[in-house]
């Protein structure tokens, strides 16, 4: 019995440290508060492969991201992709969110991340992509000067990584709809056209 009280002891003791570690607590001579961790990206792929980023993904209505994250910046600059492509560009906890004009207001196009949930990030040689992801369906230089080289990150949903790159080192990670434009891109530069 003594040693049943020992065990729930010891149980209790893991309980309230992982409490504390979960919940963002500082430690009394660390300075990691709670407002540092709500201010990191957060990348994952949900269960139905789905890229997302702060609780939002490429497809989502701007009405619908304001609604899940009220200190979703309301302003935004205007931008252009690799490609050329007008987009409203919003800057929000390290990534940087695109839109593109919908019937109905905007949605997301594209998000500009630190990291890919499978640690490609930037800094990282762009072969780590490659092994990752298998080879790139495409690569191209564009107008801007850059170097980009597209990967398949979820057929089903029509989603591309897009990681720019500079003397083999990733200077940009990219999740963008359209891999099947991508796709298409390719094999127009394949034969010629």
């Amino acid at each position: 019995m003594q040693s049943f009280f020992v065990l729930l002891t010891a149980l209790g003791s893991v309980v309230a440290m992982l409490t504390q570690l979960l919940s963002g607590i500082p430690a009394e001579t660390g300075s990691h508060g709670a407002s540092q961790v709500t201010s990191q990206e957060s990348v994952l792929r949900n269960v139905q492969g789905d890229i997302v980023v702060n609780g939002i993904s490429v497809g989502m209505p701007r009405d619908t991201v304001e609604g899940l994250n009220p200190d979703f910046p309301k302003t935004s600059t205007d931008s252009h992709s690799e490609t050329g492509q007008h987009l409203a560009e919003v800057s929000y906890k390290n990534s940087r969110f695109y839109f593109t004009p919908t019937e109905n207001g905007s949605k997301v196009e594209r998000i500009s991340v630190q990291q890919t949930p499978d640690g490609i990030k930037i800094g990282s040689p762009i072969l780590d992509a490659s092994a990752k992801y298998s080879a790139p369906i495409h690569a191209y230089r564009s107008s801007n000067g850059h170097t980009y080289a597209v990967y398949d990150a979820n057929s089903a949903l029509d989603l591309a990584w897009v990681f720019a790159y500079d003397n083999n080192k990733i200077t940009e990670v990219i999740i963008t709809s359209g891999l099947e434009k991508y796709k298409a891109d390719a094999k127009a530069a394949k034969n010629g056209s």
